[in-house]
């Protein structure tokens, strides 16, 4: 049973999915979400990752990933059967760079020194562990430091010996920056109805406004696919109603579809899943 749940971990976070991909393979990318009428300080947004198996179901909710130049977690960094760690990391910008990862044990001794380069757009995905060149054996956790060039948004994942994973808490060593504007290239996209309280599902087309800008929030892990899905809860705090938009991104940077038109009422929530759709 672990292996098998390990095997989808795995291929869900390699992060080289591309849209070519058959429907049942699991494909990975990023999301931003920008508000386009309201307020920012209103909303509250989470992203919920969930994985199925024949023999169990695992998820985790995460909150948007500040951009940042610098930043630290503890993180386990253990061998097959043992907790370890994944690391997703995104560059939403349209210049490239570089990021530095740096390991050390409980001593302050480095055990591990890797620059990972990033691409316009690019997003970067990997078990902790596969960057050793013989099983780790680490007996307590490791302290990770991110250093990077440009502002990325960086998420870790704490994936058990038992089959569940649970988000790793970032200390930011940096202040944090907007999410850059871009302009919205055409996709498809899906014109969001009812068709249950709360939850939307997809139709054509509508030309999105700009993506990104102070007033968007970026998720750094999304996952779709070979039984993952991630479902985005979005609620509106404020005495007016809010209108939203979600952009989605494959691992390669590519804008592959956008959710426009969503309307939230004064104290609602609005709910979308990427298994509703298969555009990503």
């Amino acid at each position: 049973m672990r292996l098998a749940i390990r095997a989808l971990i795995m291929l869900c976070l390699c992060g080289d999915f591309l849209s070519v991909f058959a429907e049942d393979t699991p494909r990975s990318g990023f999301a931003i979400v920008t508000l386009v009428s309201g307020n920012i300080a209103g909303l509250i947004v989470t992203e919920t990752l969930t994985n199925t198996t024949p023999f169990a179901v695992a998820h985790t909710t995460v909150a948007p990933s500040p951009l940042i130049t610098s930043a630290s977690m503890i993180v386990p960094v253990g061998g097959p059967g043992q907790d370890t760690s994944g690391v997703a990391i995104t560059n939403p910008s349209a210049s490239p760079g570089g990021v530095n990862l740096l390991l050390t044990d409980r001593l302050g001794q480095v055990v591990l020194n890797l620059n990972v380069p990033i691409g316009p757009n690019g997003h970067f995905s990997r078990f902790l562990n596969e960057f050793f060149t013989a099983e780790p054996e680490f007996t307590t956790p490791l302290l990770l430091t991110m250093s990077s060039e440009i502002p990325v948004a960086i998420l870790a994942l704490n994936f058990r010996a038992g089959g569940d994973f649970t988000a790793i808490p970032l200390t930011s060593l940096s202040t944090p920056t907007p999410v850059p504007i871009q302009p919205a290239t055409p996709t498809p996209t899906f014109t969001t109805v009812s068709a249950l309280p709360g939850f939307g599902i997809g139709l054509p087309p509508t030309p999105p406004p700009t993506i990104g800008g102070f007033a968007s929030l970026l998720f750094t892990q999304v996952a779709t696919g070979g039984g993952w899905s991630t479902e985005f809860a979005i609620a509106n705090t404020t005495f007016g109603i809010q209108e939203v938009q979600i952009d989605f991104f494959t691992a390669d940077g590519v804008h592959i579809a956008s959710v426009p038109n969503i309307s939230i009422p004064v104290q609602g929530v609005f709910f979308f899943n990427t298994g509703q759709t298969q555009f990503f």
